[in-house]
């Protein structure tokens, strides 16, 4: 199993989508996987953790920061191993719903990330959701999920 990194031009034509890219990297059975994320608004003010669903990528949510960040919020926007800039495996077999949940919460505990509002989809990735709540239901203050089509995204 391989791990596969984008590379910046791969994301050139992407517009609406100003935000500096972190990535942080965590240890798995299959090497380091670094998992993009964008980190927006004063790390003081009250977090909100958008989480996107399958198939799509953080970019989802780029009308959503701006405003939220003007709002006094502080908005984290990750892409899930295998979406948008994160890494992917060569192989799909390698992509488990326990992997994910694993793999999110040690984002999560590596970022330090404490009193967050997630907001995300009830789609496919809902199970990811779930499971991600379990063991972090300390860290958040509010679980909202939607199932709606998002208008002229």
């Amino acid at each position: 199993m391989e791990i596969l990194r984008n590379k910046d031009s791969d994301f050139a034509e992407i517009v609406d989508w100003k935000y500096e890219p972190k990535f942080e990297p965590i240890n798995t059975e299959y090497g380091e996987l670094n998992i993009h994320y964008i980190d927006e608004g004063s790390e003081n003010a009250k977090t909100v953790l958008l989480l996107h669903g399958e198939p799509t990528w953080g970019y989802l949510y780029r009308k959503f920061v701006d405003p939220l960040v003007a709002n006094g919020l502080r908005v984290i926007v990750p892409d899930l191993p295998g979406f948008g800039k994160s890494d992917k495996l060569s192989e799909r077999d390698g992509y488990t719903y326990e992997k994910y949940v694993d793999w999110m919460n040690i984002w999560l505990n590596n970022l330090n990330l404490n009193q967050v509002t997630l907001f995300g989809p009830r789609d496919r990735m809902l199970i990811l959701i779930i499971g991600f709540l379990i063991p972090t239901a300390a860290r958040l203050n509010i679980v909202e999920t939607v199932h709606v089509a998002l208008p002229n995204l």
